[in-house]
């Protein structure tokens, strides 16, 4: 059986880092003092982060996604078969344990 990342909390801490209301208070502590939504600025803390972290394993490369708008909502059956595809044909993954969300960011 395939392990996929982030599956079953694989390639996860086996419990979040933070409790939930940790992750709530962290997420709303700089709202009141900016003009995008909750999920605008969820996502931009999310790529940004996601940036650094491709940055550390291939710095010559200047990484940019916040000009990205494409966004694409799958069910889980279709993304674990679009992650188990992918790392078949292309099996280098950097992924990065998201502590505000208790996800994982795969690229």
């Amino acid at each position: 059986r395939v392990r996929l990342p982030g599956f079953n909390r694989h390639m996860m801490p086996e419990e979040s880092t933070k409790t939930k209301a940790e992750r709530g208070a962290e997420k709303t502590e700089l709202s009141p003092f900016m003009s995008l939504t909750e999920t605008e600025a969820n996502r931009a803390r999310v790529l940004s982060d996601l940036e650094v972290k491709l940055k550390e394993r291939q710095d010559d490369r200047n990484w940019d996604f916040g000009a990205r708008h494409y966004e694409e909502k799958l069910s889980a059956n279709l993304m674990r078969q679009r992650l188990g595809m992918n790392l078949l044909l292309e099996p280098q993954v950097c992924p990065m344990y998201d502590e505000l969300d208790d996800n994982l960011v795969l690229c």
